[in-house]
């Protein structure tokens, strides 16, 4: 965690019911979680975490020395966008954690604007729906009325 100190805010949990706290008490950005700790462990805090709508969009990624293939399996399956080995070469964790944390706010950033795209239609159907609509109009060169409908 120390090559992380310098660049980033960080908050550390000794055990996995510390970590559930610490998240509840300020949402990070991303979350660097050890499988193996005291009490519940890694798999069942990204679990839960992935069940809370408060929690689930955040990025985990497992930091940790189990090297099978099932546990890096099964990591994903719960809810990790990533799984790091032990012993953790500086440059890779430094380069995977702001990967994840710019798709994280890429993201939020696509999903800010699809709402406001989605707010605006909204209130331009709004605006449409409002006028009355003409379903005939004169055609002032003939002088009849014309079948044509326009919005």
């Amino acid at each position: 965690m120390h090559l992380l100190k310098d660049s980033y805010r960080l908050k550390v949990a000794v055990n996995g019911e510390q970590a559930l706290e610490v998240v509840q008490l300020e949402l990070p950005d991303l979350i660097l979680l050890d499988i193996i700790m005291p009490g519940i462990d890694g798999y069942e805090v990204c679990r839960r975490l992935k069940a809370e709508p408060s929690t689930s969009k955040i990025p985990v990624i497992f930091l940790t020395a189990m090297t099978d293939v099932a546990d890096e399996q099964l990591g994903f399956e719960v809810g990790a966008v990533d799984f790091i080995l032990k012993p953790v070469s500086p440059p890779i964790l430094l380069a995977r954690v702001r990967n994840h944390l710019l798709l994280f706010q890429l993201l939020n950033n696509l999903k800010n604007q699809n709402e406001i795209i989605r707010c605006q239609s909204e209130s331009k159907n709004r605006r449409i729906r409002a006028y009355p609509r003409c379903d005939y109009f004169s055609d002032g060169f003939i002088g009849r009325n014309s079948r044509q409908r326009y919005w």
